[in-house]
């Protein structure tokens, strides 16, 4: 069985084709339980603003198994705007994107929150073995690794910053005058995101909606903003300077052919960071809105991008150096197992011949009806006191002996068992 990580991201597919194949935690839970593998498969699903993968170990039918469910009953997986990669690069890319390195903005911290939540719903969901448990702690490991000892995440750039940055870009270019008017759809760790970086622009007047007003009272609370009731959203579009999305809704909460129209002379840009996307994207041709979607967004963003900032370019030669070294342990740790799995099954099947020859030459002795007891008392003998040895052979460190003189010796000793012997 490979590692394999495959699905699609923004570097191979457009939010239009990556908000069709969107999974909420629910919808991944689903996913989940119905989906069944060959035996001894595990996987784990990531679906976020930028991403849909799936990181697994398995043989090439578990992956075409999950692609079939992914794209659903009546769809289609979209081939030509998704990646596959197997071994050492599929590692490579799974320990990468924990980091942050291969994030729409390089360094940007939220994926590890993301990818840890993945985690704890495949963990919880019984779809995780123990090669998908040690990849994705090596993966986390190394992302607290490359927090601490590069730069890159002390740039604080992420999605949410940089719809604001790009919101007051636009205001100070277009010479709106100040104070400036947001409205912030939304209620999650998102809008929580783009309220906590408004916090620090004492030009802005920010107004927060969403469905459940409760919810928004506590959270613009924190900040000292105002709040206003979801059904407002449209008659407030049509004021304010700037509207940044950021939902979880799976649907448009502000469609072209409801929205009014604007109440005054100036273009109100309208900025969707959600996926699925929250804005029509047919708004953009109403006269005095002006709509940005996420790949819009950042298209522009030289954030963490390996050419323009030499320093930060630097980091990210550290951070891939750091991840490269995980990949090599996840690699080596992997060749180990592999040896020391043939090593235990030889183990196993030496103690099974000498059991069953043993109890296959003394079953005369005993009542034809106490056979089966008989069988199953010296396999649970067997097993437990292979236990022990079996578990601490697993979890020898490798400097108490090197592994190949381990594998020797215990092959040495335990294979090829004749009825002589």
């Amino acid at each position: 069985m490979k590692y394999r990580a495959f699905g699609l991201n923004h570097n191979t597919a457009p939010v239009a084709i990556r908000e069709l194949l969107e999974f909420s935690d629910a919808a991944i839970e689903q996913l989940y339980a119905s989906v069944q593998l060959v035996p001894g498969a595990e996987w784990l699903l990531i679906s976020t603003c930028n991403r849909t993968e799936v990181y697994m170990r398995g043989p090439e039918e578990a992956m075409e198994t999950i692609l079939l469910a992914l794209a659903g009953e009546n769809s289609v997986w979209p081939a030509d705007n998704s990646f596959s990669c197997s071994g050492p690069d599929a590692v490579r890319h799974v320990v990468e994107v924990v980091s942050g390195i291969r994030s729409q903005i390089v360094g940007d911290g939220q994926i590890l929150n993301q990818t840890k939540t993945a985690y704890r719903l495949a963990s919880s969901a019984g779809t995780l073995g123990p090669w998908m448990h040690r990849l994705m702690h090596t993966a986390f490991a190394t992302a607290k690794d490359v927090i601490t000892k590069t730069g890159l995440s002390r740039t604080g750039s992420s999605v949410a910053r940089s719809s604001v940055q790009t919101a007051i870009e636009h205001l100070l270019e277009c010479n709106i005058p100040e104070p400036w008017s947001f409205a912030v759809l939304g209620g999650g760790r998102m809008a929580a995101l783009v309220l906590q970086a408004l916090s620090g622009e004492p030009r802005a007047a920010v107004t927060l909606l969403n469905r459940t007003q409760e919810t928004a009272k506590t959270l613009a609370g924190k900040y000292g903003m105002d709040t206003a009731p979801w059904e407002e959203r449209y008659r407030i579009s049509s004021c304010v300077d700037v509207v940044i999305a950021a939902t979880g809704a799976q649907e448009v909460v502000l469609r072209a052919d409801t929205t009014l129209d604007r109440s005054n002379s100036r273009d109100a840009l309208l900025i969707d960071i959600a996926v699925p996307r929250n804005i029509d994207p047919d708004m953009d041709s109403r006269t005095g809105y002006r709509v940005l979607n996420i790949d819009e967004l950042l298209s522009g963003n030289d954030s963490g991008r390996d050419s323009g900032d030499v320093g930060l370019s630097r980091e990210v030669v550290h951070a891939r150096e750091l991840c490269d070294g995980a990949v090599e342990d996840i690699m080596g740790w992997q060749r180990e197992r592999a040896v020391l799995q043939s090593t235990i099954q030889t183990l196993y099947d030496t103690f099974e011949e000498v059991r069953s020859r043993e109890v296959n030459h003394n079953l005369h002795r005993f009542d034809p009806a106490s056979r089966g007891q008989i069988d199953s008392l010296t396999r649970s003998i067997m097993q437990k006191l292979l236990a022990i040895p079996v578990v601490r052979l697993k979890t020898m460190a490798a400097t108490d002996m090197d592994l190949a003189g381990r594998v020797e010796i215990l092959n040495a000793l335990f294979e090829r068992v004749t009825c002589e012997e």
